[in-house]
């Protein structure tokens, strides 16, 4: 059985597909949806955080600004107690914050 052969694709071709691919696939896994997290942290300082990522009970949060930081930073054990409460078929046992992409 004999393949056609196919042309080569240029990496500036194959790169912006495969990261909205790999966006994608992360919006539709994202530890926590928007309306949870936008009832948990008020409007504004919802749409400039972002829950990142969930691994091994750790919830990393991405924050759009150093000020937004340093104020998730203080409130991390009401959060953390917050998020348990709202979500208890997660397990969550720690909350990281970080500068980072927000992308709702």
């Amino acid at each position: 059985m004999q393949h056609a052969k196919r042309q080569p694709t240029a990496v500036t071709t194959l790169v912006p597909r495969v990261l909205e691919q790999l966006r994608q696939a992360s919006r539709e896994h994202q530890p926590i949806d928007f309306m949870t997290w936008k009832r948990l942290l008020g409007p504004t300082r919802a749409r400039q955080a972002q829950p990142a990522s969930l691994r091994r009970g750790v919830l990393t949060i991405h924050v759009a600004h150093p000020s937004l930081l340093y104020e998730l930073s203080f409130e991390r054990p009401q959060l953390l107690k917050a998020l348990q409460r709202l979500l208890p078929e997660r397990t969550i046992e720690e909350v990281s914050v970080r500068i980072g992409e927000v992308r709702w």
